[in-house]
């Protein structure tokens, strides 16, 4: 399976949902899956610099088949970003949208 990581910044940016990242990466991938990090800062397979346009983000998930977003839909700190994510998912319902939640803004 094809499966794209999202979080605001990948290691070695120093962090606990960076720790947490690079699990899932190294766990998916020993299981035979196809891994790229995404993130706007760090060591990231995908840097995301600049806007998060729809079509950009579009692009660059084309071809993920499970898209693991850690705290992106659930917190403020990009809400360009987060609409975006919320867009997508709603466009691509039969991709799998799994929405990793380590924080939440109530």
């Amino acid at each position: 399976m094809r499966i794209a990581l999202l979080h605001y910044a990948a290691p070695p940016i120093v962090g606990g949902v960076e720790k947490i990242i690079a699990a899932h990466a190294g766990i998916f991938r020993r299981g035979g899956h196809e891994v790229r990090i995404i993130a706007r800062q760090g060591d990231a397979d995908i840097l995301l610099e600049g806007g998060a346009s729809y079509g950009k983000l579009k692009s660059v998930l084309a071809d993920a088949e499970m898209v693991l977003v850690h705290n992106l839909l659930t917190m403020p700190f990009d809400m360009e970003l987060t609409a975006t994510l919320w867009q997508l998912a709603a466009d691509d319902p039969r991709k799998r949208w799994i929405a990793w939640i380590h924080d939440l803004a109530a």
